[in-house]
């Protein structure tokens, strides 16, 4: 009985030191970007049939005021969240904040980006320093910087609709202002840093939005320039594909989060 539970015993004791330095599976999480809730991924994230979280960034579906909202706050938010191994699925400003958890916890050992239509700022830049003259008109089409408030309001929803997403239909539109909110604005303002050796290790793909009004075909190939991603999805849509292209962009995600 006494060699029973001794062998019990060295079992019991090597399972434990095999498990100290085992870090968990990685999961899929979503990022919104700007002017966006975290229910703006639903459409997709309910077909896509794996186990995901939208992250609610601060400053939308809470009581947060604008001006405390910047770009480190919004990031740690992101890296309190964060397990290990995971997949990051990042839109448009998102891009920015993903990137900067690349440096604010490089502990969490980040899998794979994956960038739609988004911004990949690279160290020392801020988030829309790529973003042209014309990207930055048809932004502002539907949307009021108001300075005291650190915000970016929505002032016209036609408008906003119309460059965000001017290929969706009626019932895509109700659904996209639905999960639409007033935007932090000092994200921008700050610069992302990260070690370059880890971005590196990380594995990127992202995800051209043709006809893109947000962040325009110039300047996403200029963005995959500057950040040297190689594996690269084209999908025709504006800057919401994961509204209005569901179907085609399950086709490009379901092989790259296996």
């Amino acid at each position: 009985m006494k060699k029973i539970l001794i062998l019990i015993s060295v079992v019991s004791i090597s399972y434990a030191c095999a498990s100290v330095g085992k870090k968990t599976s990685g999961r899929v999480l979503f990022v919104h970007g700007a002017n966006l809730k975290a229910w703006s991924w639903h459409l997709l994230r309910t077909k896509l049939h794996v186990s995901s979280t939208a992250i609610e960034l601060p400053g939308r579906n809470d009581e947060l005021p604008h001006k405390e909202v910047t770009l480190k706050s919004s990031t740690e938010s992101l890296c309190e969240k964060l397990t290990y191994n995971d997949t990051l699925i990042a839109h448009s400003q998102a891009g920015a904040i993903v990137n900067h958890a690349i440096g604010l916890c490089p502990e969490k050992k980040i899998k794979k980006i994956i960038y739609i239509s988004a911004v990949v700022p690279m160290p020392g830049e801020t988030a829309f320093q790529k973003l042209s003259k014309e990207d930055e008109s048809f932004y502002f089409r539907g949307i009021t910087y108001v300075e005291g408030e650190a915000s970016m309001v929505i002032t016209s929803a036609d408008k906003y609709l119309d460059a965000f997403a001017q290929d969706a239909g009626p019932e895509e539109k109700r659904f996209i202002w639905m999960n639409s909110t007033d935007e932090p604005s000092k994200i921008g303002d700050d610069e992302v840093n990260f070690d370059y050796s880890e971005y590196e290790r990380i594995q990127k793909v992202y995800i051209r939005t043709l006809k893109d009004k947000i962040i325009g075909s110039a300047t996403q190939d200029k963005i995959l320039a500057n950040s040297k991603i190689e594996t690269v999805y084209d999908v025709d849509s504006g800057h919401l594909p994961m509204v209005t292209e569901v179907d085609e962009l399950l086709k490009i995600l379901k092989p790259l989060i296996k």
